[in-house]
């Protein structure tokens, strides 16, 4: 009985070792795995970062272009008002030289 009982108890012991080194190769598998993924998530980490600092700099470089635009257009409204009152005094000027002449 004793014999039976050393058996038995050798058997648990047995799968329990067996038991655990599959746990510690898990758990050592698991553990790769996290640094792998941190790793990687360091990598999209820093291309999302320049992608968005790419993404910011086109829009600080579209925002400055259309503010120049519209400082242009400005300009050339007021350009295109003088230039039309200008055209206007003109043409009165003629008539008026006209209706003389």
């Amino acid at each position: 009985m004793a014999f039976w009982c050393c058996l038995e108890a050798q058997d648990k012991e047995d799968t329990f070792t067996n038991e655990l080194e599959s746990v510690k190769n898990a758990f050592e598998r698991s553990e790769e795995e996290k640094v792998r993924l941190e790793a990687e998530l360091s990598q999209v980490k820093a291309m999302l970062k320049r992608e968005v600092d790419r993404a910011e700099a086109d829009a600080r470089r579209s925002n400055d272009i259309i503010s120049e635009y519209k400082k242009i257009n400005s300009r050339l409204d007021g350009e295109q008002t003088l230039l039309k009152n200008r055209l206007l005094e003109l043409r009165v000027s003629l008539e008026l030289n006209d209706d003389k002449g």
